[in-house]
């Protein structure tokens, strides 16, 4: 899988992403970034010919935050067949769920996200 992480082909699209995050995704991203919960994580990172919101390749683990295009059938669908095809634990969240936390943090860290995470980067 190493040989298709970051594919030149998605460079463009990957960069356009890292610079538009959804409020949610930029949320999350001052959590997971400098390797606060112990691992590095990247944030539009491809691997295959899929960008994945958040990415640690040391526990193979991506996070995805689903807006609306998410919640329809074909959205669902695709999303299962993506994370099949990838063989990596592909935990989801709902953006508006990070999103329309308020106050989202607590000291300094967003609620919610390390109890949703902290069994997955156990494995």
């Amino acid at each position: 899988m190493n040989s298709l992480n970051n594919l030149i082909g998605l460079k463009t699209k990957r960069k356009e992403l890292r610079n538009f995050l959804t409020p949610a995704e930029a949320r999350l991203w001052n959590y997971l970034k400098n390797s606060q919960l112990g691992f590095k994580f990247r944030r539009q990172h491809s691997v295959e010919y899929y960008i994945l919101d958040f990415y640690c390749p040391k526990k193979m683990l991506a996070i995805e935050l689903d807006g609306s295009p998410h919640d329809t059938d074909q959205g669902y669908i695709q999303d299962r067949l993506r994370d099949k095809d990838l063989q990596i634990k592909v935990p989801r969240r709902k953006q508006r769920g990070i999103a329309a936390r308020t106050p989202l943090q607590s000291r300094g860290k967003p609620r919610g996200i390390k109890p949703f995470l902290a069994p997955r980067l156990a494995k």
